[in-house]
C-alpha cells in the first residue's frame, strides 16, 4: 500500500529492499541482546542478595545495547530516506502522521 501511495520505482523498491534486508539480522540480534540484558536486570534487581554495582552495570549494558538499536535503526532509515526523491519524503511523513 505504501508503495503504491509513494508511486515507488521497482528500482526504488528493490533498494530498499536490500537495505532492510543487509539491516534485518543485526537487529533481530540487537533486539535478542537486548531482551536477554532486560530480563537479567529484572532478575538482578530482585534478587535481595545483588549489589548496587551488579544493577548499575546491568543497566548500563540495557542502555548502551538501546542505543545501538537505536543508532542502526536510524541509520537503515537514513539510507532508506536516500532513496527517495523530495516529493515521496514529504508523502511519507504525511503517512507517518496519519497512522500515529
Amino acid at each position: 500500500m505504501i508503495v503504491k501511495e509513494l508511486d515507488l520505482s521497482s528500482a526504488q523498491v528493490e533498494r530498499i529492499e536490500d537495505i532492510f534486508s543487509s539491516y534485518k539480522g543485526k537487529i533481530l540480534i540487537l533486539n535478542s541482546e537486548l531482551d536477554k540484558k532486560e530480563r537479567e536486570l529484572r532478575k538482578v534487581v530482585k534478587d535481595p542478595n545483588s549489589t548496587k554495582e551488579e544493577v548499575l552495570k546491568l543497566s548500563d549494558e540495557v542502555g548502551r545495547t538501546k542505543g545501538e538499536l537505536r543508532r542502526l535503526e536510524v541509520n537503515m532509515f537514513l539510507e532508506i530516506r536516500d532513496v527517495l526523491t523530495p516529493a515521496q519524503r514529504e508523502k511519507l511523513q504525511t503517512i507517518k502522521a496519519r497512522y500515529r
